[in-house]
């Protein structure tokens, strides 16, 4: 219809349920933003909650006794368009 609604959530299910264009804030920065065919649902709950972050630290992560970092995703599995990503040809 042409209509702009924007649904702020932190319930990723809620958000893949109705959206068709995704942007994360992360800090008053935005770290994803990706149409509904760039992202998985699982791609998006995983930046929702830090993924990126969790990543980067799960080598560190695995240090701490009884955190389990089997279910933190890898670095390389968090590929959805990431804001900022392609910029380099920009400047």
């Amino acid at each position: 219809r042409g209509l702009g609604v924007i649904f702020i959530t932190h319930n990723p299910h809620h958000a893949y349920m109705v959206g068709d264009h995704f942007s994360v804030l992360r800090l008053g920065t935005l770290e994803l933003s990706a149409s509904r065919d760039q992202v998985s649902l699982e791609e998006l709950t995983n930046h929702m909650a830090g993924g990126t972050e969790l990543a980067a630290l799960k080598h560190e992560l695995a240090q701490v006794r009884g955190v389990d970092v089997e279910e933190l995703p890898e670095a390389k599995d968090l590929n959805a368009p990431v804001a900022g990503a392609g910029s380099e040809e920009a400047s």
